[in-house]
């Protein structure tokens, strides 16, 4: 393990390390992706709600974010080969393009296999967002900003929302570890070759050494990712760095 020899794969007979590289690259262009749309489309989801509390914008957002999270990722997956591949036809339905060969084949191959895994996790973080907004807006600091004549801008978005980031990126964080659980049946769904792809191969045909290597991966990944979001917060919360 800690020379990074797994041995060899039973079914595709070749060695673990090399094959889970190759496979790990595309997974991590599919979970940035996810991470990436999730990110930009809940923040503004959870801080509109949270600014509109208890008007329709906060119902609208609310009843998104309750069909995010209550839906599985491979029915949005379903949903978005039907639409999409085969009554509109703009995108493909299944495979994979190494981004060094091309990276806009890649972008496409990988947009519809993403958008179904950022789905829930957008339904999460928007949900996380409102709620930390929430409390934030009805903080002193905030009334004594307003008093001050700051824009209604500048209070919302420097103000507010850098004290309500923390608990956000901690669900980002813990959600690497949803992602790769629900990779799995995304990839399959949609014949994407990534890492849950090959895991869920080892899975069908009993390859012990692959499972061994895929879950050691797949552990290392989620234990990394944590590790970097507690160092995150010295960087988005200045409290922490004098504390």
């Amino acid at each position: 393990m800690l020379s990074g020899d797994f041995g060899a794969s039973l079914i595709f007979k070749s060695e673990i390390a090399p094959l889970l590289l190759g496979k790990m690259t595309a997974s991590a262009f599919l979970v940035v992706m996810s991470m990436t749309f999730a990110l930009v489309c809940a923040i503004p989801l959870g801080v509109w709600a949270a600014v509109h509390r208890d008007r329709w914008q906060d119902t609208a957002s609310s009843t998104t974010s309750l069909l995010g999270v209550s839906l599985p990722d491979f029915f949005w997956g379903i949903v978005m080969i039907l639409v999409f591949a085969r009554w509109l036809g703009w995108l493909p339905s299944s495979g994979f393009v190494e981004p060094s060969d091309s990276f806009f084949g890649a972008l496409r191959h990988a947009l519809l296999p993403s958008l179904a895994l950022g789905l829930g996790l957008m339904a999460h973080l928007t949900r996380m967002t409102r709620s930390a907004m929430t409390g934030i807006l009805e903080q002193e600091f905030i009334r004594v900003a307003r008093a001050k004549g700051l824009s209604e801008r500048t209070v919302i978005w420097r103000y507010a929302l850098a004290n309500a980031i923390g608990p956000v990126i901690t669900i980002a964080g813990l959600q690497i570890g949803y992602l790769f659980g629900s990779i799995i049946v995304v990839e399959s769904l949609f014949g994407y070759t990534g890492m849950g792809w090959l895991t869920y191969q080892a899975l069908l045909n009993r390859d012990l050494p692959l499972i061994q290597a895929s879950v050691f991966v797949i552990a290392a990944v989620v234990m990394l990712t944590n590790l970097i979001v507690d160092l995150l917060y010295r960087a988005v919360d200045p409290r922490i760095r004098l504390g």
